[in-house]
């Protein structure tokens, strides 16, 4: 079994994939030129790519497809992880873009909210029948989109049926089994770093 990836270097994995997306006629990209886009050491950009199994070759640097392949592998993108949406309002809608979640290997199977409707090709279920489809498909993955006032009490519903991991969109803090991972997308603490850095230049 593959060690854990430090968050750090996970990161920068990540990024890489995107500078090789934004380049797509580019075949080889140098550990430099990665270093270069990044703000990095070579040497740092070589390591992580080492640590994950992939190796350049000398005045050539790392190949497109064996890079491609290699960090979507790694990030998860190629394998496919159903899961559900619960809260289908704006912020809901807004997720549903299923070319982009399909690209990172995020299925979405069905949507959760108070009233049953159809969004696309998405079935929006009532809250009332999520519990029974987690358990019989084994969804671990839920995108939270509710109201934070009922951000926890949905959680609690979502832990109790067997969720592994909450992609939380709510400006609610969770509180969650230590066996659940709760990733947090909070906007209030990126508009903070924003404007810090936008303050930070007028002085």
């Amino acid at each position: 079994m593959r060690k854990p990836i430090p968050m750090r270097t996970f990161n920068r994995l990540v990024d890489i994939l995107k500078i090789i997306e934004q380049a797509p006629d580019k075949q080889s990209f140098s550990s430099g030129d990665l270093a270069l886009e990044l703000g990095v050491s070579d040497i740092l950009i070589r390591k992580d790519l080492n640590s994950i199994g992939l190796s350049g070759r000398p005045k050539i640097g790392f190949d497109r497809t064996d890079l491609v392949s290699g960090l979507e592998g790694v990030l998860g993108y190629t394998r496919q992880n159903d899961a559900i949406l619960v809260g289908c309002g704006r912020l809901g809608r807004s997720l549903l873009d299923f070319s982009l979640l399909d690209s990172l290997g995020i299925s979405l199977v069905a949507g959760f909210d108070l009233t049953p409707s159809k969004i696309g090709r998405l079935e929006i279920l009532p809250l009332t029948k999520m519990p029974s489809l987690i358990k019989r498909l084994r969804i671990r993955l839920a995108l939270l989109c509710v109201p934070e006032d009922s951000a926890q009490a949905t959680a609690d519903q979502l832990v109790a049926a067997g969720i592994q991991v909450i992609w939380n969109f709510t400006a609610t803090t969770l509180h969650v089994p230590e066996h659940v991972h709760v990733h947090q997308e909070d906007l209030r603490l990126s508009a903070a770093h924003v404007l810090q850095h936008l303050h930070r230049e007028e002085q």
